[in-house]
């Protein structure tokens, strides 16, 4: 849902001066009204950002369809099963699949390939599994029947790497969807989910006071 930017100032500043025992966290009186106004915008893309990473993804409206080109990487193979790296083997043989990400990613909610039979778990590179997609021994690495999409940074952006599928111009992208920076746009609105739209606002006030307390 977009919400201009003026509507959350006010809701902020609200919280700003509310706690449960009627002490007010701050008086915004002792601020000047502009200097609140412009710190709210500055945390408000970062605080919606921190809330939308841990956020069950039932309560996120915001999603997007994820499109892209998969490209193709050929994995290694056991010792005794290697395969010639040719256009006649090659799509007998499990690749991983890049997949590029926009510049506004934030958070992969879902990615399935149309010949994997479930949508796949999703790690990070830091995770443990991750290693373990690059294992010479088919079984411990993701398959069309577990699949495995790791998000990695590369020198020119983020990437899912999809693991594993057999290559192929059939192959596509059957469903995949993805959680979108928020940002204030030319209108100077944001499109925030509205079941956690108090939640950013809390996080955002909480940022705001932690800046102001700073500068005091």
């Amino acid at each position: 849902m977009l919400y201009p930017l003026h509507e959350i100032i006010s809701h902020v500043r609200v919280l700003l001066n509310y706690s449960p025992d009627c002490k007010p966290l701050i008086d915004v009186r002792d601020e000047p009204t502009l200097s609140i106004n412009r710190i709210i915008a500055t945390m408000l893309p970062t605080a919606a950002q921190q809330v939308l990473l841990t956020a069950p993804l039932a309560a996120i409206d915001t999603l997007r369809p994820l499109t892209g080109r998969l490209c193709w990487k050929q994995q290694p193979m056991t010792s005794g099963l290697q395969i010639p790296m040719n256009p006649m083997n090659e799509k007998h043989q499990l690749a991983m699949a890049f997949l590029p990400l926009p510049d506004d990613f934030l958070r992969l909610a879902s990615i399935q390939l149309s010949n994997w039979q479930r949508p796949a778990h999703i790690i990070s590179e830091e995770s443990p599994e991750y290693d373990l997609q690059t294992s010479r021994f088919p079984g411990v690495r993701g398959n069309p029947q577990r699949p495995v999409a790791a998000i990695v940074r590369y020198s020119f952006g983020l990437v899912a790497e999809l693991y594993s599928s057999f290559p192929g111009e059939d192959v596509t992208i059957r469903k995949a969807l993805y959680v979108p920076q928020p940002h204030l746009d030319a209108d100077r609105c944001i499109d925030l989910p509205k079941s956690l739209f108090h939640d950013i606002m809390q996080r955002t006030a909480e940022m705001v006071l932690e800046v102001i307390l700073i500068r005091n």
